[in-house]
């Protein structure tokens, strides 16, 4: 119960928002809009969670990020069928056995704060248990189309998938191999197998091939085949050769571990009910689980980039070994509870006491004001995808790793053409900037920070009486100009793509406009004088000269401050330092 408790908080309040949620919940909204994937939206997962949650996506959930805390609600039932089908799947273990394998991986935090993420390997889990579960049960018909189904949902499970659609042909070498040794006998034996195993391959194969068919018509009809094609596949893989493999990346997603006892007893447990399952021969379903696991640990080891929610299959995996494991360990059920408790107490600890309810806060302050000062109809460039009820202003609406290693480029006329409402200013969009120059001047002299991490339309320079600015105006509307010697000092001039980042959260670089003294600054329009303020049009030309080094805003509107902190936007990869969370629904 504690930990149901502190999972709630997390999805409620306690846990900021990761930016693979807001593009599966993006993919899914605009699906739910009647648009088709890959054809209409650039993307490289393979879809089914966006169909599966179309519906809900598209309903209004507020501006900020209440609509994905929904989402991780909404995903929640497939968790706990999830974990009820692994609790019938280890029926022949002892209940209190089953209870410790089904409580263990609820006490590990790095698990469950992946785990409540919206992410697609919460179906990709439920679909190849599922599959399993019906196994079990002979029904391979329907086994067939949830192996599908799983891989439609997470393509990464696919070597999974693969292995487990061998299972009928395991069952069948493990019955000949017991009739050949004399366990069972041999009469009759091997030949209803290998009958048996015929059968089972073809109806798991029927629905297997019953989903692709539904799926490669879904495409072919929609003329988006190719498209899917190319996103999923071609993209995928040509970026995934220009990666470097570092056999590090895994082992440091594993040293997360280290402040993590529920986690490091999953692998503790899980690794010892393997070995114990893997010396009784005759448990062909046990050797089957364990290639499963096997296979899936792999898969993640070869990855040239891996993530601590890749995982997770691996943990649902080894819950019936830590039943094993566990059983086995039948008189050392006190310290079985002291390790549940324990880990229970420092998951409690770090899901609640050291939350991330100030980053998920910065999140909704800045999502919900990007989506008050635009326009239905207006674009924002955003290399995530926040502003979810805005057109992006680039084909490439996330801007995830494999974009920067395909070399994907976005020219400054195309984003002036664009003409986005805002920016979000991201640690995504500080990396992209970072590698355009030419579109990192562009963007940090013709928008303002309103908030540290929230641009919108504006200008700035830093002049002086050598060298003067000027601007195409990015919108039409009224300006007002500050310029001041003490403003030319402002971090923004040095160093702009920094000024929401993590390490300057202690500077204060906020800007009161009302306190910027007046100063002498030159100000033309189209090459006529003009005083502040200003009725601008989108396109004028704008130039600003002075006798000295002064630093120059052109602020659209009856904006009072720049450089607003709203708190910290970037989530890091660290936990916050402790502290008592403030437990606020939105």
């Amino acid at each position: 119960m504690i930990a149901v408790l502190a999972a709630v908080f997390s999805l409620t309040a306690g846990h900021a928002i990761a930016i693979d949620e807001v593009e599966f919940f993006r993919a899914a909204r605009w699906v739910g809009e009647g648009q088709v994937p890959f054809r209409d939206f650039w993307e490289h997962h393979t879809p089914l969670q966006w169909f599966v949650f179309a519906p809900f996506a598209r309903v209004a959930w507020g501006e900020g990020v209440g609509a994905l805390l929904a989402m991780r609600w909404l995903q929640l039932p497939f968790w706990i069928a999830t974990f009820a089908m692994l609790w019938s799947l280890m029926s022949t273990r002892e209940r209190w056995a089953r209870w410790v394998a089904i409580a263990l991986p609820l006490t590990s935090w790095t698990f469950l704060q992946k785990a409540i993420e919206f992410r697609v390997d919460t179906l990709g889990c439920f679909f190849v248990v599922a599959a399993l579960w019906l196994m079990q049960r002979r029904r391979m018909f329907w086994a067939g189309v949830a192996l599908s189904l799983a891989v439609l949902a997470n393509l990464r499970l696919a070597p999974v998938v693969a292995v487990a659609a061998l299972i009928p042909l395991f069952r069948h070498f493990f019955v000949v191999t017991a009739a050949l040794s004399g366990h069972t006998p041999r009469s009759g034996a091997m030949r209803r197998a290998t009958a048996e195993a015929a059968v089972a391959t073809k109806l798991l194969a029927c629905g297997a091939l019953l989903v692709a068919a539904i799926a490669l018509a879904y495409l072919t009809f929609t003329s988006s085949l190719n498209a899917a094609w190319q996103q999923v596949f071609v993209e995928t893989a040509a970026a995934n050769r220009l990666l470097p493999f570092q056999a590090s990346m895994f082992f440091s997603k594993l040293a997360a571990l280290a402040t993590d006892p529920g986690g490091i007893f999953v692998w503790i447990l899980g690794l010892a009910g393997v070995v114990i399952a893997l010396r009784r021969r005759t448990e062909h379903a046990e050797w089957v689980f364990a290639a499963l696991l096997v296979v899936a640990i792999a898969s993640i080891a070869a990855m040239r980039v891996s993530y601590a929610y890749h995982f997770e299959i691996v943990v649902v995996l080894f819950v019936p070994f830590i039943a094993i494991a566990v059983q086995a360990m039948a008189e050392q059920q006190r310290a079985i509870a002291i390790v549940l408790v324990a880990s229970l107490a420092v998951s409690v600890w770090n899901s609640v006491f050291r939350a991330q309810d100030a980053e998920l806060a910065a999140q909704h302050a800045t999502i919900r004001f990007v989506h008050e000062r635009t326009q239905p109809g207006d674009r924002v460039f955003d290399a995530v995808g926040y502003a979810w009820k805005r057109r992006p202003a680039w084909r490439y609406w996330f801007v995830p790793l494999m974009v920067h290693m395909l070399d994907r480029t976005l020219t400054v006329a195309e984003l002036r053409d664009a003409n986005p409402a805002a920016v979000i200013a991201d640690y995504r969009m500080s990396i992209l900037l970072s590698r355009h120059a030419d579109l990192a001047r562009y963007l940090t002299s013709h928008y303002v920070p309103v908030l540290r991490n929230a641009w919108l339309p504006g200008m700035s320079a830093r002049i002086d009486a050598h060298r003067g600015a000027e601007w195409i105006v990015p919108a039409s509307g009224e300006y007002r100009v500050y310029a001041s010697p003490l403003l030319a000092r402002h971090p923004w001039f040095a160093r702009p793509l920094l000024t929401g980042a993590p390490a300057m959260r202690d500077v204060p670089i906020e800007i009161l406009l009302a306190q910027v003294p007046a100063s002498a600054v030159v100000i033309s329009v189209d090459g006529k004088p003009a005083q502040s303020p200003l009725r601008l049009q989108r396109g004028s030309i704008v130039r600003a000269s002075a006798g000295e080094a002064m630093g120059v805003f052109l602020v659209r509107g009856n904006e009072t401050a720049l450089f607003r902190d709203a708190g910290p936007f970037d989530v890091l990869d660290q936990l916050p330092a402790p502290h008592v969370p403030s437990w606020q629904s939105r």
